[in-house]
C-alpha cells in the first residue's frame, strides 16, 4: 500500500516535459519493486530446489564443539 500511494504521490508534482516525468515514475516503480523482490528473496533463503542448505553451518559448529573440548 505504502508502494501505490508513493506512486501516486508522484503525480503531484508536474513536470514541463511529460515523457520524463513518466520515465521517472517508472524508475521509482521499478525500484520499489526490485526492493520488494529482495526483500521476498532474503526473507525465503532457505526454501526452494535452490534454498541455501545449513550443511556448512552444521560443520562449524561440529568444529567449535571440538575445539571446546580440547580446551579443557
Amino acid at each position: 500500500m505504502g508502494a501505490v500511494i508513493t506512486i501516486c504521490f508522484m503525480f503531484f508534482f508536474g513536470l514541463e516535459n511529460t515523457r520524463s516525468h513518466m520515465l521517472m515514475t517508472a524508475l521509482l516503480a521499478g525500484y520499489i519493486s526490485f526492493m520488494l523482490y529482495l526483500v521476498y528473496s532474503l526473507d525465503n533463503v532457505f526454501k526452494g530446489p535452490q534454498g541455501i542448505r545449513p550443511v556448512a553451518l552444521e560443520q562449524v559448529y561440529a568444529l567449535f564443539d571440538q575445539w571446546d573440548k580440547e580446551s579443557f
